[in-house]
C-alpha cells in the first residue's frame, strides 16, 4: 500500500464521518472566484485581469446542512489565479 492510499482512505473515513454529523466540506478548487463571494477569502497570485480562477485550495469550505438549509461555518482560503495577459 502507498502512502497516498494510506491517507486516502483515512480522509476517506473522515469525509464520511462529516457527512452522518451533516457536515458538507466543499473543494472550489478551479472555480470562477469574483470579489462578491461570502464563501472564501482569495489571495492574488499573479495579475488581477479576469477572470479569476481558483487554484489552490489552502482550507476548504465547510457547511452545516440541516432541514433549513446550508449553513456556512468556515470560509475557504484559496489562492486564486487571472488571465494573463
Amino acid at each position: 500500500m502507498s502512502d497516498f492510499d494510506f491517507y486516502q482512505r483515512r480522509f476517506d473515513r473522515i469525509r464520511d464521518l462529516f457527512k452522518e454529523i451533516q457536515f458538507y466540506v466543499h473543494d472550489p478548487l478551479g472555480e470562477l472566484y469574483d470579489h462578491t463571494r461570502t464563501d472564501c477569502e482569495a489571495i492574488l497570485q499573479g495579475e488581477p485581469h479576469p477572470p479569476l480562477t481558483i487554484v489552490e485550495v489552502i482550507k476548504p469550505i465547510i457547511y452545516l446542512t440541516n432541514d433549513d438549509g446550508r449553513r456556512l461555518i468556515q470560509a475557504g482560503v484559496v489562492i486564486i489565479k487571472g488571465q494573463s495577459i
